[in-house]
């Protein structure tokens, strides 16, 4: 096959596949194609963590990647081929692409993808919410919490049963009338278990792992919901995992209700106004509750007998203990100084995902951990060949002669530590 760019895709330039094969996936709903290797295990993976997402496969003809139509939309996503179970893919969404993927870690890449595409779309949504979302004997509960609270691991344990359903692990769009909507896509849970997961849990995860690696795997159980499923919202649930103390339910104010619905809100379609109002109103709907847990199986146990006794009856959702005072957005300890004569690099399993005219930091199973204002982004985009922060400083008061020079490098050494502690960036060498 010709050498060929995948047009507008960043990163495709002069590709040279490694089987003669290609195809294109197409979703409904969703207006580009995913362009993929024409590999059955490949795609069998795909489709065990799609559930009721109407799709078509069909083969790609070379004669338009020599000649590719340049009317037509550029593709979400290309999964390239590396080598046996090995991938480059490339994202509409990135600044470069990520290679030498397992394909557990090519499909999560894609299906980041897929769900930022589709919150894009104007359909059935307003907004959306990055949580986990699972309904118990049909009352819906909207997960969510700090860094490392537990979400997906919580989602992925309350999947072993048959009262409940799972809608998502990530990402949850909502609709206009506040019903949440199901996306489809599979939970994925981070791998390995925790050291405490129970036998049942193991056994659960033994027998529903799908594509896996060494870091995430997904778990496409029999009661994930359908792509378009909608259901109403109920409780608003707040994940506070500690180091120890029984798992026990708070209630959780009005105004703390909305300002933790608020930082987990994506833009819909129509916009930041549209969506802020929608999540206003979806959090004056919601009853605010806080899970204070340090053991897993504890939390499980409280929620299927707390809301499997509700029945149809969901006007009171107590007896819950009073609020806890509020806690403040989660800030992480002060990393340690780095050396600022010591040249670092960006990881190679990170890049720029760019949200309409936002741009975060992402790696391939995480949420998206750092927004990059100006002069992060500056920094970001110096670190891709090896430097020290005694070059960026200077070359940061040249691209923004307004802030002093103290202010710069008070602001580089902490972003720079701070990126390092969660292996963003690293000594080059």
């Amino acid at each position: 096959m010709n050498r060929h760019t995948y047009h507008a895709v960043p990163g495709t330039e002069a590709i040279a596949p490694s089987v003669p094969r290609l195809c294109t996936l197409r979703l409904k709903g969703i207006d580009r194609t995913i362009v993929l290797p024409d590999d059955p295990e490949l795609v069998e993976a795909l489709s065990s963590c799609i559930h009721g997402w109407p799709s078509d496969l069909q083969p790609l003809d070379p004669a338009t990647l020599a000649t590719p139509d340049p009317s037509a939309l550029a593709p979400l996503c290309v999964i390239e081929p590396r080598g046996p179970g090995i991938y480059r893919t490339h994202s509409r969404y990135l600044d470069r692409p990520f290679d030498k993927l397992p394909a557990a870690t090519a499909i999560c890449t894609l299906l980041a993808d897929l769900s930022q595409a589709y919150s894009e779309t104007p359909g059935d949504h307003v907004f959306g919410l990055h949580c986990g979302a699972v309904t118990i004997c049909g009352t819906t509960l909207v997960l969510a919490g700090a860094r490392r609270a537990g979400k997906s691991t919580l989602v992925a344990r309350l999947s072993a049963f048959p009262e409940v359903d799972i809608l998502c692990d990530d990402v949850l769009p909502i609709a206009a009338d506040g019903r949440a909507v199901a996306l489809g896509l599979a939970p994925r849970l981070r791998l390995p278990l925790p050291e405490g997961a129970s036998p049942a849990f193991r056994q659960h995860v033994t027998r529903w792992l799908g594509p896996a690696d060494d870091r995430y795997g997904y778990l496409p159980t029999p009661n994930l919901l359908s792509h378009g499923k909608t259901v109403p919202a109920h409780v608003f649930l707040l994940l506070d995992r500690r180091d120890e103390g029984p798992a026990r339910l708070h209630g959780l104010t009005e105004d703390e209700t909305l300002c933790r619905l608020l930082e987990r809100s994506i833009a819909g379609p129509a916009g930041p106004e549209p969506s802020f109002a929608a999540a206003h109103d979806l959090a004056k709907r919601l009853t605010g509750l806080r899970l204070v847990y340090s053991d897993l199986e504890e939390a499980t146990t409280l929620l299927l007998r707390h809301f499997g006794r509700l029945g149809e009856d969901r006007q009171d959702f107590g007896p819950v203990s009073p609020p806890l005072a509020p806690t403040a957005p989660e800030s992480p300890e002060t990393p340690a100084e780095i050396d600022q004569t010591m040249p670092f690099v960006r990881a190679s399993d990170a890049a720029v995902r760019r949200v309409g005219d936002a741009a975060f930091i992402w790696r391939p199973g995480d949420v998206m951990l750092w927004h990059l204002n100006p002069v992060a982004r500056a920094i970001w985009a110096m670190l891709d060949e090896p430097a020290p922060a005694t070059l960026l400083v200077e070359v940061l008061g040249e691209l923004f002669p307004d802030e002093t020079p103290e202010r710069l490098a008070s602001d580089l050494q902490g972003l720079m530590a701070r990126l390092c502690a969660e292996g963003l960036i690293h000594p080059a060498g």
